[in-house]
């Protein structure tokens, strides 16, 4: 019996202790209620990809699909850059077929970022630059490359040219009822 104490203390004093849980700030409670916001506004069927998605996700390799990437992105720059909180179908739906690059086309009224295909001149034959939106799918503004940046001069960081509030209505969308929230958004319980 004491070789068996004696084994669990040296097991005890070779792992590292747990450390206590983190705390929940409001920049996550702000996170929640943005990606919950979201997910309401999003095609059902494209809204249970990214929560299949995000809950086979566990850190260990998983390879989030492009609709999840560009879901996370789309609130990231929601909160971040003041951008348009949306991801109409036709949108998801070019990113979850994975036929897109990274973008740098958006919207020179609302600043929305919209995927494009870049062009592949290894490809035999080369393939051109596909712009998928030449028009904005959520205000019928100009879409181009930094269209935002070469209409105002100024970066989306810098702030919202909208009259809209999207970090307050994403609070309150997502304050009312907690059982919206996303994986992506709850805490998780363990220190960083």
């Amino acid at each position: 019996m004491r070789s068996v104490i004696r084994r669990i203390r040296r097991l005890q004093r070779a792992l590292p202790p747990i450390p206590p849980p983190r705390l929940v700030t409001e920049d996550d409670r702000r996170w929640a209620a943005t990606t919950a916001a979201l997910l309401r506004q999003m095609d059902p069927t494209h809204a249970r990809v990214v929560r299949e998605d995000l809950k086979r996700a566990d850190g260990r390799g998983h390879q989030l699909n492009g609709l999840t990437i560009a879901f996370i992105a789309c609130a990231w720059h929601h909160l971040r850059e003041n951008q348009p909180l949306a991801l109409p179908p036709e949108v998801a739906a070019i990113y979850l077929s994975g036929k897109y690059s990274a973008t740098v086309y958006d919207c020179e009224d609302c600043g929305y970022d919209l995927p494009v295909l870049w062009p592949d001149p290894n490809a035999i034959p080369p393939t051109p630059l596909r712009v998928y939106f030449p028009q904005c799918p959520l205000c019928d503004g100009k879409v181009g490359w930094h269209a935002f940046y070469i209409k105002h001069r100024r970066y989306k960081s810098a702030g919202a040219l909208l009259p809209h509030k999207p970090s307050q209505d994403a609070v309150e969308c997502g304050a009312t009822n907690s059982r919206n929230s996303v994986t992506m958004g709850e805490p998780t319980g363990v220190g960083s």
